[in-house]
């Protein structure tokens, strides 16, 4: 990371890179769950007034198949929980740009510093869920965009 080195100086500047976009990450994260979960409630309600037309003006299979699309849809509701993990991610969110801002306004900007500011990203950490890589890369390069980065740093 020799852009990051020369552009913010210290190994502090590295930390607060990455507490940055940790932040930008779980902002992503969150806002791809809320998605999903308003899609899955769309879905629900739309398939569950359709089924009921359906099974009184229909007959045969047709009647059988929108009501267990339903089932189906609200099962993996229950099971991934997307608006959980929304939430989830919105908390990991404010965790880290309170770590972000504490970091800015922080007078000691030396290694040490750099280090308990590292030991606090990495409890907030223990609390997320999984990564997901690709998100991680894109949240990556998108901050390294944002600082005015060179390409040789890119993920």
């Amino acid at each position: 990371m020799t852009f990051l080195r020369d552009h913010l100086g210290t190994d502090y500047g590295d930390v607060q890179f990455e507490v940055q976009r940790s932040a930008r990450y779980n902002s992503a994260r969150q806002k791809h769950y809320e998605f999903l979960a308003g899609v899955t409630s769309f879905s629900i309600i739309a398939l569950t007034g359709i089924s009921g037309y359906v099974f009184i003006e229909q007959s045969g299979w047709i009647r059988f198949i929108l009501p267990a699309v339903v089932i189906l849809i609200s099962t993996l509701d229950l099971i991934y929980k997307p608006s959980k993990m929304a939430a989830v991610h919105k908390i990991l969110t404010r965790h880290f740009i309170r770590l972000d801002v504490k970091m800015t306004l922080s007078e000691d900007k030396t290694s040490s510093a750099a280090e308990q500011f590292l030991a606090e990203r990495l409890e907030i950490d223990q609390d997320s869920p999984p990564d997901s890589e690709v998100a991680n890369i894109i949240s990556h390069n998108e901050l390294c965009d944002a600082l005015g980065s060179t390409e040789e740093i890119y993920m």
